[in-house]
């Protein structure tokens, strides 16, 4: 592996984030022509929408998303020239999992409940749980980040 395949961090964060910001505004256009305002139909077209630009696409272009495509890189596996669909696959998966477990998070603690009912305290544990899990969350990915940005020797992108 020659020292210009290796990909920094910053570019394959902006990637993803290009990625995920063309699902955003697709939905926002779609959003327009619905008349209901329900989240599961938000993340299904989402769910549909990021399966599509985070695996049919790479697999289609040979590694490459919008994202990677506007950065100049693209996903591969050591010693090949493209990804295996199984290595875009779980890169898809290890995206999305953490996404659609907040947005469960977020139906479940947004449900509005009477003071009374048997799921009052129990959903107010789960507030709590996923204000804590969110901020170590945050607060590891942060560490993380400046690790591998201050870190001296570069960091591999290979699948």
């Amino acid at each position: 592996m020659l020292r210009r395949d290796i990909v920094l961090p910053i570019p394959q964060l902006l990637a993803i984030l290009i990625d995920s910001f063309l699902v955003n505004v697709s939905w926002a256009v779609t959003g327009l022509f619905m008349t209901t305002g329900n989240i599961f139909i938000e993340i299904s077209y989402k769910t549909v929408a990021l399966f599509f630009a985070l695996f049919i696409v790479p697999v289609i272009w040979k590694g490459k998303t919008v994202g990677t495509n506007f950065m100049r890189f693209k996903l591969m596996d050591i010693g090949e020239r493209s990804p295996q669909w199984s290595s875009l696959l779980k890169r898809f998966f290890a995206l999305y999992l953490p996404w659609i477990t907040y947005r469960c998070l977020k139906i479940i603690t947004n449900m509005e409940l009477d003071h009374h009912s048997a799921w009052f305290i129990p959903q107010i544990w789960l507030y709590v749980l996923s204000v804590l899990a969110s901020f170590i969350l945050v607060a590891v990915l942060m560490i993380h980040m400046i690790l591998v940005i201050f870190k001296k020797r570069p960091t591999t992108f290979l699948l």
